[in-house]
C-alpha cells in the first residue's frame, strides 16, 4: 500500500510536470511560431534543469552566466551561419566556456542546460521575422530562467566566483571543456560543410555520448546504437502497420509519460527514437527515408564520438600550457 501511494504521488508529479512542459511548449510557439518550436524546447529544459541545480559558483554569478550563456546558445549559433570557418571557431569558443565554467558541478552535467539549447538552435536555423522573435524569446526568458535560479539558490554557500573557477579550473575539467567543444564544433563544421540535411541527429548524438569518463562513453555508443535501431523497429512496426495515424499525437502524449518513470540509459533511447521519429512525422510527413536517415546519423554520430575518445586532450592541453 505504502508503494501504491508513494507510485501515485511520483506519477501525478511526473503528469504534472509533462503537461506544463506542453502547455509551455504550446503557448511558446504560438507566440513565436512554429519555426522556433524547438528552441521552446531548449528553453523550458534549461529552466527545468537550473531550478533545481546550481552553477557551484556565487549565486550572483551563477545567476549572471545563466543569462548570459542563455543567449549565447541562441545568438552565437546564427553568428556562425555567416561562415563555415568562421561559424567552428565561434562554435568551439562558446561551447568551450560554457563547458569551463559551469565545471564545478560536472558531475550533475550543469553544462547541458546550455549545451542542449546551443545545439537545437545550430541545428534549426531561421532568418528574417523567424530569427527576430526567436532572439527576442531568448532574451526574455534567460531573464525569467536568471530570476528563478537567483530565487531557488538563495541557499546556496558556494564562494568561488567566476574568474576564480576559470583560474582553478582541474586538468580534467578543462580537458573535457576541450573534448566537447571541439567534437561538437567539428561536427557542426561538417554538416553545414557538406550541407547535411536534419543534422542535428548527428550533433544531438555526439553531444550525448560525449562524456566525462571515456568508459561511459563506450558504453553509451553501444547503447545508442543497439537501442535506436530497435526504437525503429518498433516505430515501423507499430505506427507503420499497426496504429492509424490519427491516434499518433495520443500515443506520443502516452509514451512522453512513460518515459518520466524511465531511468536507464539503454530504455531512454528506445523512448525518444520513437518520439523523436514520432515529431518527425507530425511536422514533416513520414517515410521510411526518415526513419534511415535518422539512423544513419545516428551512427555517424556514433562513430565520430568514438574517433573523438582517441584524441589526448589533456596531453593536448598540458602542450599548450608549456608553449
Amino acid at each position: 500500500m505504502k508503494k501504491l501511494k508513494v507510485f501515485m504521488k511520483l506519477a501525478c508529479e511526473n503528469f504534472t510536470t509533462l503537461f506544463a512542459i506542453i502547455a509551455f511548449i504550446m503557448i511558446y510557439t504560438t507566440l513565436f511560431g512554429d519555426e522556433n518550436s524547438l528552441i521552446g524546447v531548449g528553453i523550458v529544459t534549461a529552466l527545468l534543469f537550473f531550478k533545481d541545480i546550481d552553477l557551484g559558483v556565487k549565486r550572483k554569478h551563477g545567476a549572471l552566466l545563466v543569462f548570459l550563456f542563455l543567449n549565447a546558445s541562441v545568438f552565437m549559433p546564427y553568428f556562425a551561419t555567416y561562415n563555415v570557418y568562421l561559424g567552428l571557431v565561434i562554435n568551439f569558443f562558446s561551447i568551450f566556456y560554457m563547458t569551463l565554467l559551469t565545471s564545478e558541478k560536472i558531475d550533475y552535467k550543469a553544462y547541458l542546460g546550455f549545451v542542449l539549447l546551443y545545439v537545437l538552435a545550430e541545428g534549426n536555423p531561421v532568418y528574417g521575422e523567424a530569427l527576430t522573435l526567436r532572439l527576442l524569446s531568448s532574451v526574455l526568458f534567460s531573464v525569467l530562467i536568471m530570476i528563478v535560479y537567483f530565487v531557488k539558490h538563495k541557499n546556496d554557500t558556494h564562494y568561488k566566483g567566476i574568474l576564480t573557477v576559470k583560474r582553478e579550473s582541474h586538468i580534467e575539467h578543462i580537458s573535457f571543456a576541450l573534448k566537447l567543444a571541439f567534437s561538437l564544433s567539428v561536427a557542426m563544421f561538417l554538416a553545414d560543410f557538406f550541407d547535411i540535411h536534419k543534422h542535428m541527429w548527428f550533433t544531438i548524438t555526439v553531444m550525448s555520448i560525449t562524456q566525462v569518463d571515456i568508459g561511459a562513453t563506450l558504453l553509451r555508443m553501444r547503447h545508442r546504437v543497439l537501442y535506436t535501431l530497435l526504437g525503429s523497429l518498433i516505430y515501423i512496426i507499430v505506427f507503420g502497420m499497426i496504429l492509424p495515424h490519427e491516434v499518433i499525437v495520443y500515443v506520443a502524449l502516452a509514451l512522453s509519460f512513460c518515459y518520466t518513470f524511465v531511468k536507464k540509459y539503454n530504455i531512454q533511447m528506445i523512448f525518444i527514437t520513437i518520439n523523436s521519429l514520432i515529431a518527425n512525422e507530425i511536422y514533416f510527413g513520414s517515410d521510411l527515408q526518415a526513419v534511415l536517415s535518422r539512423v544513419i546519423l545516428m551512427a555517424s554520430g556514433v562513430v565520430f564520438a568514438y574517433a573523438m575518445t582517441k584524441i589526448d586532450f589533456i596531453r593536448i592541453y598540458q602542450r599548450i600550457k608549456k608553449e
